[in-house]
């Protein structure tokens, strides 16, 4: 997977093992940058990594 590939919620929630609920929340809570998309949002895979790194 490639840094700047873009991923849905529900994909970004596989990788992080939580719901894609939690990923939203995330999201709103600022904790996770990502573009909204109509209903969708879209994230950058490294701003995964980001929050892996900040959790960590």
């Amino acid at each position: 997977m490639q840094d700047n590939e873009i991923i849905s919620t529900e994909e970004a929630a596989k990788i992080l093992y939580v719901k894609p609920y939690t990923v939203r929340e995330y999201i709103k809570k600022g904790l996770l940058k990502a573009k909204k998309i109509g209903k969708r949002y879209l994230i950058r895979k490294s701003e995964i990594d980001k929050l892996l790194k900040d959790l960590v």
